[in-house]
């Protein structure tokens, strides 16, 4: 059979980059009605949320001609799960797949999309669905990368310093001020691709007592924290007076205690 994909002077690669959420996949025979053919290859990025269902799909195509669907399931740094259906038999084959979270849509005599119940950290990778019709060969790619939303906290720190963090984002988080400050932020890569954002900020106006920490991120939009510098500040030292009324006073408790006991044991001794 004649793969499109493999003649350069027909094939026509489409780049796609899309925010998956809950998603559906169009009416295959709906869709060719109103098209004439479906493009020879579609390469598209898609961005999931970490912990949500993705539905991946193979090219619009009328359900009574496909011959066969393979779909090329390789995730970073693992070797590749393929899942094929053969619609004379509707035989469907698996081979070395294991993630049980990886299914088809439906059935694969339906539309034969994928899905993914609960997207995590390991499922980034690339994601094929071929299809073969009597007239050629049909592909759509997918580069799916993983969103994780990160935890922010915030905290008043010392001698009028506020700290934001955004804990384990993926991508990194981005962390500004309201009002400005003196700011230094680092980041922290951790080994599973997440990233740890740190903002540490110092204001000397002493007019300033609330400041705002804005954490964006492409899964929680932007959140505003508020923090008091008031609070979880360094206490001003005593004075110097209060250091000597305090020994003073601890002085003369001690004179008392030693002058009643030696009058005790006089009297004791008469």
């Amino acid at each position: 059979m004649h793969a499109l994909w493999k003649t350069p002077a027909l094939t026509l690669l489409i780049f796609i980059t899309m925010l998956v959420t809950e998603s559906s996949c169009p009416d295959k025979n709906q869709t060719m009605q109103n098209s004439s053919s479906p493009m020879p290859e579609v390469n598209t990025t898609v961005f999931v949320q970490m912990g949500t269902k993705a539905l991946l799909c193979c090219p619009s195509s009328p359900l009574t001609k496909v011959v066969l669907v393979t779909w090329i399931i390789t995730p970073r740094g693992q070797p590749p799960c393929i899942i094929s259906y053969k619609a004379e038999t509707r035989e469907t084959h698996e081979s070395n797949c294991s993630d049980r979270s990886i299914t088809w849509a439906s059935t694969p005599d339906l539309p034969p999309d994928l899905q993914i119940s609960a997207v995590a950290l390991q499922h980034e990778g690339r994601y094929s669905c071929d299809i073969a019709l009597p007239d050629g060969n049909f592909r759509n790619i997918y580069d799916l990368q993983v969103l994780v939303p990160p935890e922010a906290i915030h905290f008043p720190g010392e001698n009028r310093t506020a700290v934001c963090e955004a804990i384990a984002g993926k991508p990194a988080a981005q962390i500004t001020w309201t009002p400005d400050g003196d700011c230094v932020t680092k980041t922290e890569s951790h080994s599973n691709g997440t990233v740890t954002v740190r903002s540490t900020c110092n204001w000397e106006q002493s007019n300033v007592s609330v400041v705002f920490c804005v954490v964006s991120h492409l899964t929680t939009g932007n959140q505003s924290l508020s923090i008091e510098l008031g609070r979880g500040g360094t206490s001003s030292p005593p004075s110097l007076l209060t250091i000597i009324y305090v020994k003073m006073a601890l002085l003369g408790i001690i004179l008392l205690i030693v002058g009643f006991s030696f009058f005790q044991k006089r009297n004791y001794t008469r």
